[in-house]
């Protein structure tokens, strides 16, 4: 007589077994054998109860084991995951178990404490809710059916595993696959079933590694109707799909398959394929139809490795089993094994007792009775079953992988077309790197051939396409980028070269330096459609391209408000507007940036890929008008491109006031009519060369755009007047042949650390009166030539308005002149004589530049004659 006593909790769709007694979820009694209406094969009844029975053998063979968990009896207690029975249940696919879910967790876990493990024989959809909440509270749960790859992720699910393989499914398919040669394929999924779509998204990837190319891509629903199936049909067609997989529940891929086969897809050239059995749970002749059997024929299923018949355990368990539920004329070593995978659920019972033995061996303070009471319970997550050198029914030595699956090969095997009559022909390894078939084994395709026809017609290579300096699209790219950001810094050279000159003054580097910081945040956009594209690429293009944009449309109100309220308000403008604006423009970009933290985050971005005739391209998709996210931030910055071009025609007439070009207009005009015209075709367009070259070149037309507007017309106004002023300059400094003596050489130091003028021909100077005269004594030198900024209290108040100019210094007669060269006019200035040097004037002049100090060069001495000749009215000045 044992003294503990243990529970394990059997939770399974027992809403199928009529006639059963329930309190909430859990069945106080269970007569299977006393209810004749229980069904073997075709019904979910028989799938539920038979895996019940192998489950139940493995319980009685640990309680009979004086070895395993002695002075330990197992009970057992049942509960329902879909509730009681009712007359559709057969139909039941795991779905909509919300209710009946919750209720077995509660069930399990507050009503029935003496419960310390749970069996489950579910569909992945019920499992879900049980094992999040059996994770919480630490009870460990072994699925013998459940294998979807969502629990193979144990940072969600550490106290869930099972005695069947899951993830990394895909790569095993990839293997055999290669082996045929085959580079296309079209999936099929039914996208109602978690398990489907986990699975799918486990080819999907494993394909994309593997370089095969999914050219169709059907999701159905369970039950799908005719519509559905005329335009898959049509798909599968116009791809000329040959190797099709389906994703979904046995009864799902049983009907996809004879459907979609009896609208013509199917034949020699066609092969079905998927990872389970295409079996419905019924009578497939009256659910489907009488040609059901036959359209089987060549279907492909690669499934987990199937015990060998030689195997011990399985053999012993399969002589017990076919006993114990009567179906000793019935059911096959096949059907036991590959239709019910009833050695996954008694291997379940026996790796989970033999889990809860480890631990009280393992761990000399534990003992029975703290594992009957549940306080062992933190120490039963998936590692603790991983490796128990268990020798079970499926595999004899069953381990767990990392993520709590079955460490398995796959087998291959082929349907002929008889009842659910199949062959295997060949197996891959563990780790899924290689398939290989077994010695006089091939498979036989729809037709009786062994030969694996073409994955398609003969159509050219299909590429992955991407930007780079292998195509065309790349170059251009590339040359958009560098042209943008050359013109862009050229802008900026001129702003600051040119920082003093009136042109630039009147639009001021506050406006000009943040509108050229704009464009290179849109030319920087521009480069981040080169190579593949990213969901990280995505959004940083966003950003640029929005903050650049909101910058420069908040710098054009601010800018046309201030021509309005200086030129044509005729009121004196606030001192305060200017920080007003700059308040607006600040809280106009912080809005900008949260709309697009908010987009950011919360938006429906996400990674397509775009198929075309010769070449497949990853594209990022952004949700077009269907997000939210995307609407509100494409309302916020229209309202600033409409505030742009009101405030642009507001001060329409300030132009002529301020002499300034209508480049605000200009903008926001070009940003409108790209906005009404590109913004509705990239949003419809398909991803590809077509979007990226359409995106790319619009960007760069706007910044080309802006940037001639504002800086063409200053570029010119300061060309001619440089030209002016070289000409000024050379007609002055043109040396002519003095008729005077030979000359003779001083030399003088105009700084006094090393710098010297040199004075060379005697040379003519003019009196006050104009009269030429001779004199060694009277002498003029040409000292220098540059630009200067003239901030010194002897300097009268007309130069305040000259900040940069060129200047000529010339010394006549023992006193200097300064001439000033503005962008218009010329003028003079007699300096007094100071009396420690005749060059005072180098105390007024502060030259700009890191090398610079009073004059920048030095050259030969000035015939002031010529100089004074031409601009007379100096001499009234210098009288003056």
């Amino acid at each position: 007589m044992k003294d503990t006593n243990i529970t394990l909790a059997f939770v399974a769709s027992f809403c199928t077994i009529p006639q059963q007694t329930t309190i909430g979820s859990y069945l106080t009694s269970y007569l299977p054998d006393a209810n004749s209406s229980i069904p073997v094969f075709e019904n979910l009844s028989g799938f539920i109860h038979y895996c019940d029975v192998a489950m139940d053998l493995a319980v009685k063979e640990i309680n009979a084991n004086p070895n395993i968990l002695p002075n330990v009896y197992v009970n057992v207690k049942r509960f329902s995951d879909c509730g009681g029975w009712y007359p559709t249940v057969e139909s039941f696919t795991g779905l909509d178990v919300g209710f009946p879910a919750v209720e077995t967790a509660e069930d399990i876990v507050v009503r029935h404490p003496d419960v310390i493990g749970v069996i489950g024989d579910q569909w992945s959809s019920a499992a879900r809710i049980l094992a999040e909440e059996f994770t919480h509270s630490q009870i460990p749960m072994c699925a013998c059916q459940s294998n979807s790859p969502i629990f193979s992720d144990k940072s969600k699910y550490p106290y869930f595993w099972r005695t069947i393989p899951s993830a990394g499914f895909g790569t095993h398919l990839y293997q055999v696959l290669k082996s045929w040669n085959v580079k296309r394929i079209a999936l099929i999924v039914q996208d109602q079933d978690n398990m489907s779509v986990a699975f799918a998204k486990d080819i999907k990837l494993a394909m994309l590694q593997h370089g095969i190319q999914i050219v169709c891509l059907v999701n159905f629903e369970t039950f799908f109707n005719e519509e559905a199936l005329t335009d898959a049909t049509m798909e599968l067609k116009r791809t000329s799909a040959r190797y099709i997989v389906v994703s979904g529940q046995s009864p799902f891929i049983a009907r996809a398959t004879y459907k979609l086969s009896q609208r013509g897809v199917t034949g020699p050239d066609i092969v079905w394929m998927s990872y389970g059995v295409p079996q419905v749970f019924g009578d497939p002749v009256e659910l489907l139809g009488p040609d059901y059997e036959a359209s089987l024929s060549g279907f492909i299923s690669i499934m987990s490795m199937q015990p060998s018949e030689q195997n011990p355990v399985f053999k012993r368990l399969f002589e017990k089993f076919i006993v114990k539920a009567k179906v000793e004329d019935r059911m096959s070593m096949f059907d036991f094994a590959n239709v019910f995978w009833l050695q996954a659920a008694y291997d379940c019972v026996m790796m989970m007792l033999l889990g809860f033995d480890a631990l009280l061996k393992n761990s000399p303070d534990a003992t029975p009775q703290m594992l009957a009471s549940r306080q062992l319970q933190g120490h039963m997550n998936y590692s603790l079953f991983k490796n128990l050198s268990y020798y079970g029914a499926t595999l004899s030595d069953m381990q767990l992988t990392d993520n709590g699956d079955l460490q398995t090969p796959y087998q291959a095997f082929y349907h002929t077309g008889k009842k659910y009559g199949s062959v295997v022909f060949g197996e891959t390894d563990f780790a899924g790197t290689n398939f290989s078939y077994y010695p006089n084994s091939k498979p036989v395709f729809y037709g009786g051939s062994s030969i694996p026809p073409k994955d398609g017609p003969d159509i050219p290579t299909i590429y992955e396409w991407s930007a780079n300096l292998n195509n065309k699209e790349g170059v251009v790219l590339v040359v958009l980028f560098c042209t943008s950001m050359i013109l862009t810094l050229l802008c900026l050279y001129l702003t600051m070269a040119f920082s003093k000159k009136r042109t630039i003054r009147r639009s001021s580097t506050a406006f000009l330096i943040p509108a050229i910081f704009s464009m290179a945040l849109l030319s920087a956009s521009i480069l981040l459609h080169y190579g593949q594209d990213s969901l990280m690429l995505c959004k940083s293009r966003m950003w640029l391209q929005v903050m650049g944009f909101s910058l420069l449309m908040t710098l054009l109100d601010s800018k046309c408000y201030i021509d309005y309220c200086l030129c044509l308000s005729g009121k004196s403008m606030k001192k305060n507007v200017r920080s007003t604006l700059m308040i607006l423009q600040a809280t106009a970009l912080a809005v900008n940036a949260c709309l697009l933290t908010l987009w950011t985050v919360f938006g429906d971005q996400r990674l397509i890929q775009s198929h075309s005739r010769d070449y497949f391209v990853f594209a990022c998709d952004a949700g077009g008008y269907s997000s939210r996210y995307n609407i509100v931030l494409l309302s916020f910055n229209a309202v600033l491109l409409l505030s742009a071009l009101y405030f642009s025609y507001l001060a329409r007439d300030a132009d002529a006031a301020s002499n300034e070009s209508t480049f605000s207009g200009v903008i926001a005009l070009t940003f409108s009519f790209a906005a009404i015209i590109m913004i509705p075709v990239l949003t419809t367009a398909a991803p590809g060369r077509p979007a990226v070259m359409m995106s790319a070149s619009t960007t760069w037309i706007l910044l080309v755009v802006t940037l001639a507007a504002i800086f063409g017309p200053k570029a010119i106004m300061i060309a001619a007047d440089q030209k002016r002023i070289q000409q000024e300059l050379s007609a002055l400094l043109k040396p002519r042949q003095s008729r005077a003596s030979s000359p003779t050489k001083q030399r003088y130091s105009a700084t006094g650390k090393g710098r010297r003028v040199s004075s060379g021909n005697r040379i003519a100077t003019m009196s006050s009166s104009g009269s030429t005269t001779s004199s060694r004594h009277e002498k003029s030198y040409y000292l220098g030539c540059a630009c200067a900024s003239f901030q010194h209290k002897k300097i009268p108040w007309w130069f305040t308005d000259w900040e940069i100019c060129h200047v000529v210094v010339v010394c006549v007669r023992g006193r200097v002149l300064l001439y000033f060269f503005g962008e218009a006019t010329v003028r003079s200035y007699i300096v007094p004589e100071n009396p420690q040097s005749k060059l005072a004037a180098a105390g007024v002049v502060r030259l700009y530049g890191p090398r610079w100090e009073l004059w920048c060069h030095f050259v030969n001495d000035l015939e002031v004659g010529r100089f004074l000749e031409r601009y007379k009215n100096i001499t009234d000045l210098a009288r003056k």
